[in-house]
């Protein structure tokens, strides 16, 4: 054992014999992969409105969260974040991409909601407006 592990002093008080002698306290190394999900899982969010790009991009911060508990007994706080931020951007991209579809192809939904704000902004409904730009709906 050498001198410096064994100080047991104001800059190295765990008395476990840190090698840290510079005074300022140990910072733990940054984990990637939880970072990584979390930035997904921001990205998720920001892209719920295109539900094609929010959904892969929650599941790609899902699986980086997984793999940022490698060798660790527990999830870093970013990870917990990540997977939070993805799910409930999943979630939305899900609802929205279904919500666009089922006005696209329920009539009732399309009478109800479509229409009128055709009706308002070109004076014909969507289903003219689609014929008329060389899109018919059947």
């Amino acid at each position: 054992m050498d001198y410096w592990s064994n100080q047991n002093n104001e800059y190295n008080n765990n008395g476990y014999g840190s090698y840290n002698t510079s005074g300022y306290p140990m910072r733990s190394r940054a984990n990637g992969f939880a970072i990584a999900s979390l930035i997904l899982g921001i990205a998720s969010i920001v892209t719920c409105c295109f539900g094609l790009f929010s959904i892969p991009l929650g599941a790609l911060s899902i699986l980086f969260a997984v793999l940022s508990r490698k060798n660790r007994t527990g999830m870093p706080g970013m990870s917990i974040a990540g997977i939070v931020t993805s799910v409930f951007g999943m979630l939305l991209g899900g609802f929205i991409l279904f919500y666009a579809f089922e006005g696209l192809y329920n009539p009732d939904f399309r009478e109800k909601y479509i229409d009128p704000m055709y009706e308002d902004a070109y004076g014909m409904d969507f289903e003219e407006f689609m014929e008329r730009y060389g899109y018919p709906i059947e």
